[in-house]
């Protein structure tokens, strides 16, 4: 993996944070090396001097870690657009013009005023690579695409890790789930967009613009369906492209449940069928939303270029397929568990 360079003046300064808190040590350097602005970062390097986006897959390791510190510091139901923007913010509308470190200075992006570029990459840059109790490592190529929504009810960071590690490890065709490196896009993109002057670009769409070439590395997409019920991430554009994306590649889409969910899924396939199989195969890929609505034109633009003019019914079919063939190996599972029990 490429690596900015590491140590400064300020990593010496006393009373540094220990080194297991990312969050408390990123807030740190922040308010040491750009103490000028609480909301406008310094301009990211240029893509010569970044970590390149397939090298920023984030472990269960790290994930895990997050979720320590999330409870630590009183946030543990953070959603990501909380993470992201901060604690006070309630709405993906809005929270990117409600940012301001001096609100929250633990939030993602005030971890990442002070070098414009990921979540990552500032891990990075401050050193922070292993797990200081283990030495496992936090980062690595990326082979797992988590696809979910930021905001919404039981959507929660926690929440996300907790599935995204059960789904990864019960699925056999994972070999080593601990090496599994996850593109979770509120740590491996950039969010601030100041443009480069060097190449006129901003840092966040040219993260963005790397979709493909994650989704072409990824062996697998993990989907984050909550709730089961009404899964919010198949009235997302983003989600629904994500899917087609890996559909599309022959990837396998691996679902991931909360417990709450698991257990009323579960309740589903014995008493209520037929409701379960119209709520994952009735899917309106033109009535999606997205936060921005240049996202969404943007978006479904691709959806046509990818499948055509009748690419939203072609999208509808090809979810709708994958979901019946998921529902039925589930089933299939829950069947052969009954009875060995």
């Amino acid at each position: 993996m490429a690596t900015p360079a590491t140590g400064d003046a300020d990593g010496a300064a006393a009373a540094s944070p220990p080194p297991d808190r990312i969050l408390e040590t990123l807030a740190a350097r922040g308010r040491r090396r750009h103490p000028d602005s609480n909301t406008v970062a310094v301009l990211a390097p240029e893509e010569c001097d970044r970590v390149p986006m397939c090298e920023r897959g984030v472990t269960l390791v790290f994930l895990q870690r997050m979720v320590v510190e999330l409870t630590r510091l009183n946030r543990h139901d953070a959603d990501a657009g909380q993470f992201l923007n901060g604690m006070h913010t309630t709405s993906s509308a809005t929270d990117w013009q409600e940012f301001d470190r001096a609100r929250d200075e633990y939030c993602g992006k005030a971890c990442t005023l002070h070098t414009g570029t990921s979540f990552v990459e500032a891990c990075v840059e401050a050193g922070l690579t292993r797990d200081p109790d283990t030495g496992e490592p936090y980062f690595g190529r990326m082979d797992t695409f988590v696809s979910y929504t930021w905001r919404g009810e039981g959507i929660t960071l926690a929440n996300l890790v907790a599935a995204v590690e059960a789904t990864l490890v019960a699925d056999p065709g994972v070999a080593d789930p601990a090496a599994a490196a996850c593109f979770v896009d509120v740590f491996v993109c950039a969010q601030h967009r100041g443009v480069r002057p060097g190449s006129g670009t901003c840092p966040n769409a040219t993260d963005v613009g790397k979709f493909e070439e994650v989704i072409d590395a990824c062996a697998r997409l993990v989907l984050y369906a909550t709730p089961i019920t009404q899964p919010k991430a198949l009235s997302r554009v983003w989600c629904l492209f994500e899917l087609m994306s890996a559909m599309k590649r022959d990837r396998p889409v691996l679902i991931a449940l909360s417990a709450k969910d698991r257990a009323e899924l579960r309740r589903l396939l014995l008493e209520d069928f037929d409701r379960l199989v119209a709520m994952f195969t009735t899917i309106k890929s033109e009535n999606a939303e997205a936060t921005v609505a240049a996202d969404r034109d943007m978006i479904f633009g691709w959806i046509e270029r990818d499948l055509g003019a009748a690419g939203f019914r072609e999208l509808d079919q090809m979810v709708a397929g994958g979901m019946r063939g998921w529902l039925a190996a589930t089933a299939k599972a829950l069947v052969e568990a009954e009875e060995e029990g």
